[in-house]
């Protein structure tokens, strides 16, 4: 999903502003792995930056993975939350509506928000 997309990661504690992890890097990939029953699953997510360097992120135990929408439809951003209350933002720099996307991947408890 949005594979190659330029964005801005923030990583953020609860009621604190987000701090910048990453600027103008490229979304590789984004990927669930689940740990077997009872154990629940990780968040796996891969940004590139220019010089073509890749940072794997793992984000153990989301509770909720949300795309966050403009008025218009247009995904922003990708918000994570884990279960100890961390959120991270996946700002996107270029907006595009779901049904124009090629390839989108299915995540069981993604859920588009306005």
């Amino acid at each position: 999903m949005h594979d190659g997309w330029l964005v801005t990661a923030q990583h953020a504690a609860p009621h604190h502003l987000g701090v910048d992890e990453a600027h103008d890097v490229r979304l590789r990939e984004v990927a669930v792995e689940r740990h077997g029953a009872g154990k629940g699953s990780s968040l796996v997510f891969t940004l590139a930056d220019a010089r073509g360097n890749h940072r794997t992120h793992v984000i153990q135990k989301p509770v909720s993975v949300t795309v966050l929408e403009t008025d218009e439809g247009l995904h922003k951003a990708l918000r994570i939350e884990e279960t100890s209350g961390m959120v991270t933002v996946l700002n996107f720099q270029n907006t595009a509506r779901a049904d124009s996307l090629d390839g989108i991947a299915t995540i069981p408890w993604l859920n588009p928000v306005p």
